[in-house]
């Protein structure tokens, strides 16, 4: 038996894909918005096109948030694109991505 000193795990273990997917988050959620944008919607017409509520759009987009395989299919729909334009920014070199902007 052993005793926690800390309720964190290890750098290695989940917090290290605590901080991976917070970089992924951000990075997805900059490109989500530029898609958007390019396209003149409204977080609340994608929205409504997906079928949630609009804080769910901001919250993708802010990166608070990491979209399920089923947000990501609907948001394609909702934007009138494949679902791997959603995620062709992680394709693309990690300089690129940290450089784009929306």
């Amino acid at each position: 038996m052993f005793t926690l000193t800390s309720n964190r795990l290890p750098v290695n273990g989940v917090d290290q894909l605590r901080e991976n997917r917070g970089d992924e988050a951000g990075i997805f959620g900059r490109h989500l918005r530029e898609l958007r944008l390019t396209r003149g919607l409204t977080q609340a017409q994608v929205a409504e096109r997906c079928g949630t509520m609009v804080p769910v759009i901001s919250n993708l987009e802010r990166g608070i948030t990491v979209p399920t395989l089923s947000t990501l299919l609907h948001l394609a729909a909702a934007l009138g694109c494949q679902m791997t334009e959603l995620v062709q920014v992680f394709n693309e070199p990690t300089q690129s991505r940290s450089k784009r902007r929306p």
